[in-house]
């Protein structure tokens, strides 16, 4: 089973030997691919709709693995029992929806080892939920496939059963205020490596806003004065964020990144 880019990234931050719940599962690729690698124990496969659900065993019943994958028709994780999955992975839905499934059954959520989050929207939420929840953020991956940019974050919880992963994980996000907000944004692990992928979608934001920024002058309507307002704060954060990752901007807290 080969996977999109956007879904290897997921599967390689799954710790082998565990029971995966693999939220939004469509068609069951990731699920397979977990078992055939020998990456999980089993798999429970969850889908809120019946169609890509019934392809799904379609899918699984070819590859042999009916004994392995287990599916559930369920509403993000409410199928899903406290202490059932050692991983939660989501991928490939909006940030918000992502955590209002882990919200929604919070002792399966809360219960698991890891949560693997690929989230489309809302980033700054999703890294705030984490933390919040007593998780940390171990390490991040970012990928271009098809011309749009994909970000999966792996947490693992800070408490004793997260301890093997506890030596990756930072302790707290980047300090400083407009810093931690980047880090939030972007993604702190993605800053601190100096990540490729990273440098590749600032050039892209800051190209792509420049043109709205332009396309704006001499406008005074209310509506464009307040989109010039979130434009030229996003280019900021873009110019923060390259400015770390070149060296050339320090926290107050830190001598260096």
């Amino acid at each position: 089973m080969q996977l999109s880019k956007r879904l290897q990234m997921s599967a390689d931050f799954v710790t082998p030997g565990g029971v995966v719940a693999d939220v939004g599962c469509d068609h069951a690729y990731l699920s397979i691919y977990l078992m055939e690698q020998g990456i999980a124990r089993r798999v429970i496969a969850m889908d809120v709709n019946k169609g890509p659900l019934t392809r799904a065993r379609e899918n699984i019943a070819k590859f042999g693995y009916e004994g392995q994958i287990e599916t559930r028709l369920s509403d993000g994780i409410e199928a899903l029992a406290a202490g059932e999955a050692d991983t939660i992975l989501c991928a490939g839905m909006g940030g918000k929806l992502i955590i209002h499934m882990l919200s929604a059954n919070m002792e399966a959520s809360m219960t698991a080892n890891e949560w693997i989050l690929q989230p489309q929207s809302d980033f700054f939420e999703v890294r705030k939920y984490i933390w919040d929840k007593g998780f940390a953020i171990a390490d991040e991956k970012m990928c271009e496939e098809d011309g749009k940019f994909y970000t999966s974050i792996h947490a693992v919880r800070k408490e004793p059963a997260g301890e093997e992963h506890r030596a990756q994980a930072s302790d707290e996000p980047l300090k400083g205020t407009v810093p931690g907000a980047a880090g939030f944004i972007l993604g702190e692990q993605l800053i601190r490596r100096k990540d490729p992928v990273l440098r590749e979608y600032l050039k892209r934001e800051e190209e792509l806003n420049k043109r709205i920024q332009k396309s704006l002058e001499g406008q005074e309507t209310e509506n464009a004065r307040r989109r010039r307002e979130e434009v030229t704060e996003w280019l900021g954060v873009v110019e923060l964020v390259r400015q770390l990752m070149d060296g050339k901007a320090r926290n107050e807290e830190e001598s260096e990144l």
